[in-house]
């Protein structure tokens, strides 16, 4: 399983990984692939066929090009109403949500409240209340971010975050990304548990 450097795990990947099936997940709002996420097994015959499309394609690799070559030699068109499911039946390409769970609200293809209820990729990256992110709480002044930001509640849906190469931002810990590193930090020195109520014991 291959993951771009700028997604962060949420979840535990393994029933994915051990589902046998080849998968990514959906560019947005486009019917195309993103490969920051990435499951192929060796030597089976998705991988093989994007590999040799790949190589007469000056190795082009680039996730827009994946569906082209998974429906190469085949008599579908891109613009047929059965090109989804063919194409899926090689490489499942999963919802957004999944690793991606802001991407939609960012790209305004999503209106629906989501937890936290975030407006886009910028917001987790700010120490600060994001107007209505807790939509419950009617008075947000009495709280401080670091009272209802918590590691467990960053979209329990998802089974990872993509930050799309935020690299020079500041990690403050009271900023989502910030809390999240914090409660990496404490279950990795044995000071708390994970998301799933394990320990690491010191030796």
């Amino acid at each position: 399983m291959y993951m771009d450097g700028d997604v962060l795990f949420l979840r535990d990947m393994r029933p994915l990984y051990h589902s046998g099936i080849d998968f990514s997940y959906k560019w947005s709002f486009k019917s195309e692939y993103n490969t920051a996420v990435l499951r192929l097994r060796a030597n089976g015959t998705t991988s093989r066929k994007i590999i040799s499309q790949a190589m007469l394609n000056k190795m082009n690799f680039h996730p827009f090009e994946i569906k082209n070559y998974l429906l190469a030699n085949t008599s579908v068109s891109l613009d047929t109403a059965t090109t989804k499911s063919i194409y899926n039946s090689h490489l499942f390409m999963f919802s957004v949500p999944l690793f991606d769970p802001l991407w939609l609200k960012n790209d305004h293809r999503q209106n629906n409240n989501l937890r936290p209820n975030l407006r886009g990729m910028d917001d987790v990256w700010d120490p600060n209340f994001i107007p209505d992110e807790f939509p419950n709480i009617s008075n947000l002044n009495d709280y401080s971010p670091l009272d209802l930001r918590k590691a467990d509640d960053f979209f329990r849906g998802a089974y990872a975050y993509h930050w799309h190469n935020n690299w020079a931002r500041e990690l403050i810990p009271t900023c989502w990304m910030g809390v999240i590193n914090t409660a990496y930090d404490a279950f990795i020195n044995g000071t708390q548990t994970n998301i799933y109520g394990e320990f690491i014991q010191s030796f």
